[in-house]
């Protein structure tokens, strides 16, 4: 693969700003056994 060919596919595989508002607004993050700093007792 030359190098031309790996930026035009890198440039063909870069988020638009239509995929981020999408993902931003639909993806869910969980996280699992966690706990927010606020409620961690102090030292």
């Amino acid at each position: 693969m030359s190098v031309t060919a790996a930026m035009r596919a890198r440039d063909a595989a870069r988020p638009t700003e239509q995929d981020l508002a999408e993902a931003e607004a639909r993806v869910v993050l969980v996280r699992r056994n966690w706990t927010p700093r606020e409620d961690l007792p102090r030292r």
